[in-house]
């Protein structure tokens, strides 16, 4: 299954081959920085929002606008509590209309989520637990791992990302693990 799946990563752990630098990481620098290079410029595809979560600390609270393959805005937010970050999602479903914005469910999103549902948008607002179950539970050991790889394959077919060297770094940190049922995880 390995060799099929990802015949590098065959070599090195069944046949003992050295690992290239970098080999060791799921998103390549390289195929980032074409993204960041491509030049999309719009889309008629719905607007789809994702957030990711954080509350208090030096993490940020991070929302990514898309239209299908074009990724056109990211905005940062520190320190917003449940309530501010809800506030703020609500203003942007009314005002951009996105047709869905998915949540990070892990910490507070979860309150969040339910703040938003509560407010009538249960249509547009979507939970996704990163820590649960993979649809393809076969090869990857949960929702994370899952659409890591998803992202990695998405980023390989011409999209267009924002530039930005922190997003840069973001996606290209993430290491490729194995659990041994040879899932990624």
């Amino acid at each position: 299954k390995c060799k099929n799946e990802n015949p590098d990563d065959y070599e090195h752990i069944w046949l003992g081959a050295p690992v290239n630098q970098g080999d060791t990481k799921l998103i390549s620098v390289k195929d980032v920085r074409k993204a960041q290079e491509n030049k999309i410029m719009s889309s008629t595809s719905p607007l789809i929002i994702g957030v990711d979560i954080a509350r208090f600390g030096d993490d940020k609270t991070v929302l990514c606008y898309r239209r299908g393959r074009y990724c056109f805005k990211m905005q940062e937010y520190t320190k917003l509590d449940t309530v501010e970050l809800a506030n703020k999602l609500t203003s942007i479903v009314k005002d951009d209309k996105p047709a869905r914005i998915f949540l990070d469910m892990g910490n507070n999103g979860a309150g969040v989520y339910d703040i938003l549902k509560d407010r009538g948008f249960a249509k547009t607002v979507r939970g996704v637990n990163f820590g649960g179950k993979a649809i393809n539970d076969d090869r990857y050991f949960n929702k994370r791992a899952e659409m890591w790889s998803n992202a990695n394959e998405w980023l390989k077919d011409n999209v267009q990302l924002v530039n930005d060297d922190e997003l840069l770094d973001d996606l290209c940190s993430v290491n490729k693990l194995y659990d041994n049922r040879g899932r990624l995880q």
